[in-house]
């Protein structure tokens, strides 16, 4: 190993590293904001409910349920956020590995008269590149989950918005290639008055 060499590879596992740590405190403050405010939801619930019960009072039916979808929903973003949190844990693992090896490559720097140890050269190598691998396999990994769960979401909008009928009826019209605004039986369905849609009937079917 030589000096150019060291430099180089304390350079990349420095970026590298700040890249890393980043990421790890990005994921972890959305999972401490999140967690914070669901538990500060629920439990403020639970404490309003209890006071009900001090009062001697039957508490009310919808509070019980919403404390019941309060827990299924914190189990449900657990299992959700789980990718995200084993990306989180692979960067703290590596970056403490890349610290340690930084230390190393620092400390043969630093020595006079150091002998090339060619060890320590290829373990930093494989480190680097490991992190490497991870940061850009990471990067396409999230930005797929990311466009997975949000085509869900928009789907999950678009067939809470429109009835079963609706969406099937429009992909009929789609598959007959229908053009004119007249073969739409929606606007009927939607009680639309066909003559605001400027189509005037022709009493003599010509």
């Amino acid at each position: 190993m030589s000096n150019d060499y060291a430099a180089v590879i304390t350079t990349v596992n420095a970026a590298v590293l700040l890249v890393g740590t980043v990421q790890f405190s990005v994921v972890m403050g959305k999972f401490a904001e999140r967690t914070i405010e669901g538990h500060r939801e629920e439990y403020d619930l639970r404490g309003r409910v209890i006071e009900v019960l001090r009062r001697g009072e039957q508490p009310d039916s919808e509070d019980l349920r919403n404390l019941k979808r309060m827990r299924r929903r914190r189990l449900l973003g657990a299992t959700k956020s789980f990718p995200a949190y084993t990306a989180a844990g692979l960067w703290f693992v590596l970056c403490n590995v890349l610290i340690v090896s930084t230390v190393k490559v620092l400390k043969w720097a630093g020595t006079a008269n150091a002998g090339p140890n060619p060890d320590l050269a290829e373990d930093s190598f494989f480190i680097a590149a490991i992190a490497i691998c991870v940061l850009v396999v990471e990067a396409y990994v999230m930005g797929f989950v990311k466009a997975h769960a949000g085509q869900k979401l928009t789907m999950r909008h678009y067939r809470a918005g429109f009835t079963a009928d609706e969406r099937q009826e429009l992909e009929e019209l789609i598959r007959r290639g229908a053009r004119s605004s007249a073969t739409l039986p929606s606007l009927v369905s939607a009680g639309v008055d066909p003559s605001s849609t400027g189509t005037t009937a022709n009493p003599q079917g010509g």
